[in-house]
């Protein structure tokens, strides 16, 4: 039996719980996942199901089961939830950046961005997960959320940055990575953020620039190692750039995950200005 039948199957088996499944491609992680969407009446969050080969081989009566048990975990209504407000999203609100490479998936999903280089910065507010007690759920700022509570695209990155600049971290290379890095006389940094997830728009923060350029001098690379930190270090020579750049083509080829990749680029601080490698 293929997947649309028995999606067919479980809808018919859900009807009279006013429930309904469909398969969508999602933006999830920086990548695009087919997700089984689960909706609810009265209920507009919309539990989201990424399931193998084996969840389909289940009978529809399981596979019911399964989605009803979902259902009872996630039956809330993000309205009534205060982090919806003007003021709790201003008070929350943090940037995250992806590869402009996803733009056409983040439009689709009318998601607020602003643009820098070959990279767009997407805002986030974390919030208690009332599913999962302890655990930080996120939601993504879309342009409808944005219109309703009355903000613009540029307060609102304003405001973001303003957030990461009091949840940042810098820390010596070696005391990130349990090796033995020689010691060149040059040091390296990691930038990220406290809870080390979706860190690398710490490049995007003046304060952290600043800080670093205090800490190593005024012109160092900024290497993109995953979407959650930064690597940080000093220019010798600008010729140094492109041996930058080739390495961390080959770190995202061979080391970095589909979803944490970045981009493969490489960018510098010089002069008090973050800028953008641009091979001869």
């Amino acid at each position: 039996m293929t997947i649309e039948k028995k999606l067919c199957g479980v809808n018919e088996l859900l009807q009279d719980d006013n429930i309904s499944i469909e398969m969508q491609d999602m933006f999830k992680n920086n990548v695009s996942k087919k997700g089984l969407v689960i909706h609810m009446k009265n209920c507009n969050v919309s539990p989201i199901m990424y399931p193998d080969e084996t969840f389909w081989m289940k009978p529809e009566e399981e596979i019911v089961v399964e989605i009803k048990g979902v259902c009872e975990k996630h039956s809330y209504h993000l309205d009534n939830f205060d982090f919806m407000q003007k003021k709790n999203i201003l008070e929350k609100v943090m940037p995250r950046v992806y590869s402009a490479d996803n733009l056409p998936e983040i439009e689709k999903k009318r998601y607020v961005y602003t643009r820098k280089f070959d990279m767009l910065i997407l805002y986030y507010v974390p919030f208690d997960d009332p599913v999962d007690a302890g655990s930080i759920a996120t939601i993504t700022i879309s342009n409808d959320i944005l219109q309703g509570v009355g903000v613009t695209v540029e307060e609102l990155h304003r405001v973001a940055l303003t957030n990461l600049d009091r949840n940042y971290k810098i820390m010596d290379m070696k005391d990130m990575f349990a090796i033995d890095i020689p010691d060149d006389g040059f040091p390296k940094k990691i930038v990220t953020v406290q809870n080390f997830c979706q860190g690398a728009a710490t490049m995007f923060s003046r304060q952290v620039m600043l800080e670093l350029e205090a800490e190593i001098g005024d012109y160092f690379a900024i290497l993109p190692s995953s979407v959650h930190e930064i690597i940080v270090v000093p220019i010798k020579n600008y010729c140094d750039m492109q041996d930058f750049l080739k390495m961390v083509i080959e770190v995202n080829a061979g080391c970095v995950a589909p979803e944490d990749k970045l981009t493969d680029s490489v960018y510098f601080w010089r002069y008090g200005k973050l800028n953008m490698y641009v091979p001869d």
